[in-house]
């Protein structure tokens, strides 16, 4: 084998592995782009689960103050008779 046959073949593979090797380190940042969007949407959904029981026990806490804030029937009922009574 003469030396430019050589040369050129030694070429050809160097191109092959350029090529190659850019192709693997594409595929290498597309799959690790796509492990980074999963771990981001996995955390978001992991944040609205926890802001959902953070509402739903609010909700609650506000619905016992506001049941709180009023008097019951019977109280209610004898504040009317005294008012009545002092009229």
């Amino acid at each position: 084998m003469s030396t430019i046959s050589q040369r050129k073949e030694a070429q050809k593979m160097t191109i092959f592995e350029n090529r190659t090797n850019a192709k693997s380190g594409a595929r290498m940042a597309r799959e690790e782009m796509r492990r980074a969007e999963q771990e981001m949407k996995q955390a978001l959904l992991h944040r609205r689960a926890r802001l959902a029981q953070l509402l739903e026990r609010e909700r609650g806490d506000l619905e016992r103050m506001i049941e709180a804030s009023f008097d019951p029937p019977e109280v209610v009922k004898a504040k009317m008779f005294a008012k009545a009574r002092a009229l």
